[in-house]
């Protein structure tokens, strides 16, 4: 029994350290929502990965219309930030 509460004791707690860990980067582009963990891998398209390769996985279009030409996606637990417009990559 005791087994059973610190495991899930540890799980909660590293749940909350990786939400807490993805709140620091407030000041970042908006993008698809993540999850700890996975980041935004869940939100996209698997057909786009498997048909083109992990480039255009990231570099999808859907994302482009939602959140204009900037914006997060989310790694793991790492942010990267995915500019699509050359002249604002430029700046």
């Amino acid at each position: 029994m005791a087994l059973i509460f610190w495991f899930i004791f540890i799980t909660i707690l590293v749940y909350f350290i990786l939400i807490w860990k993805q709140k620091k980067y407030k000041k970042l582009p908006p993008g698809p929502p993540s999850v700890p963990i996975f980041g935004s891998i869940p939100f996209m398209k698997r057909n786009v990965l498997r048909e083109k390769g992990p480039v255009e996985f990231i570099l999808d279009s859907t994302f482009e219309k939602l959140y204009s030409d900037m914006y997060t996606i989310w790694i793991g637990y790492r942010p990267l930030v995915v500019i699509q417009n050359y002249s604002l990559a430029k700046e």
